[in-house]
């Protein structure tokens, strides 16, 4: 199972101690695309909660669109053991056949360490 967690909550340890007790979690998740702040993930209250995700070896699926691409490398700076998923290949585009930026985005993040791909149907 992977959630969704408040990370920028001052309960966020907490939180994570309940739902790390649980045998089906398996990461946390936040709808990135909903916000209306593209530079929500870099933000320095979501840092610091992704810095706690990282210490507990908590993965972080990103579900994104392709504009947010460009502030993953960010987050993996300041995060460099943070396992990192993106959802759904961040959903370029496909039907109206619009892959810029897209293409060159994502071809920066497929070289970042600790960084997969989730696809779906």
């Amino acid at each position: 199972m992977v959630t969704w967690a408040d990370l920028t909550s001052t309960n966020l340890t907490r939180d994570l101690d309940e739902l790390q007790a649980h045998p089906k979690f398996k990461g946390i998740r936040h709808q990135m695309e909903a916000e209306q702040d593209d530079a929500w993930m870099v933000r320095k209250d979501v840092l610091q909660g992704l810095s706690e995700l990282e210490r507990r070896d908590i993965p972080y699926d990103l579900l994104v669109a392709p504009r947010h691409l460009q502030y993953v490398p960010i987050v993996r700076e300041r995060c460099p053991g943070l396992r990192l998923v993106v959802n759904h290949i961040a959903k370029p585009r496909i039907a109206e056949r619009t892959f810029e930026p897209w293409a060159r985005e994502i071809e920066v993040v497929s070289k970042l360490p600790h960084v997969w791909c989730k696809l779906s149907e």
